[in-house]
């Protein structure tokens, strides 16, 4: 006599499942975005980068210097800031943080 039940794993499959497609359509994007922005033709359409960029270099949530902007959403930025701050600016970073933000979305 058992005192211990086997585990049903059914619902963990299910999550590395949906987890895997997810990551591999956010490395499919995200390589595909890449390829897009060395052509020219998409580079920070919404100022995204540019944003996150100044708040790694000044500080502060602005496009021009000393002038901060109501434009975007601060919470965005400051995350991709915080992913170029650990792994420097390049499309990895930024597929790392989507993924990161998919992640958190499965777990809510």
């Amino acid at each position: 006599m058992s005192f211990f039940r086997p585990l049903d794993l059914r619902p963990l499959r299910l999550f590395v499942v949906l987890a895997a497609l997810g990551g591999g359509v956010q490395l499919g994007f995200s390589a595909y975005t890449h390829a897009v922005r060395r052509s020219g033709v998409l580079y920070d359409m919404d100022g995204y980068d540019s944003l996150a960029r100044n708040l790694l270099s000044r500080g502060e949530l602005s496009i021009t210097p000393g002038r901060p902007t109501a434009q975007r959403e601060p919470l965005y930025p400051l995350g991709l800031a915080s992913a170029y701050a650990v792994l420097g600016r390049s499309w990895v970073s930024i597929f790392a943080f989507h993924f990161l933000l998919f992640c958190q979305m499965l777990f809510d």
